[in-house]
């Protein structure tokens, strides 16, 4: 089974300073953004790459919120990771790592995933 990276979610304290960065270094314009009852913003950018506020003061920037794959087959992926230790969540298309990393899986219409995997220039 093959699988692609969607998005990466990352835990930031200076939204501005990020967005500004993603956008000025490499041209991702916001895709669609929201903000909680708390105030703090996700933020998803053209590419793959979504922030997510946060003010927890020991919380470095850049920290990993989770990791969102398109995958074949949605069910065989989550049987295959709870076979290997991860944990079921709330929502059915989560999983949780036993380090505590938390994989989103989209299934994938049929051949996208191959036909991403050779889009993609690799250096021999």
């Amino acid at each position: 089974m093959a699988a692609y990276v969607e998005h990466a979610a990352y835990y930031v304290n200076q939204m501005d300073w990020y967005l500004n960065f993603f956008q000025q270094v490499f041209q991702m314009p916001v895709q669609k953004q929201r903000q909680g009852a708390d105030g703090l913003r996700e933020v998803w950018l053209e590419g793959g790459v979504q922030l997510c506020e946060t003010t927890a003061p020991a919380l470095e920037d850049g920290r990993c919120a989770h990791l969102c794959l398109i995958v074949e087959d949605l069910e065989q992926a989550r049987e295959k990771g709870l076979s290997l230790g991860c944990t079921p969540m709330e929502k059915y298309h989560w999983i949780r790592l036993p380090d505590g990393l938390c994989i989103e899986m989209f299934p994938a219409a049929e051949g996208v995933v191959p036909a991403l995997q050779k889009l993609v220039k690799r250096k021999a």
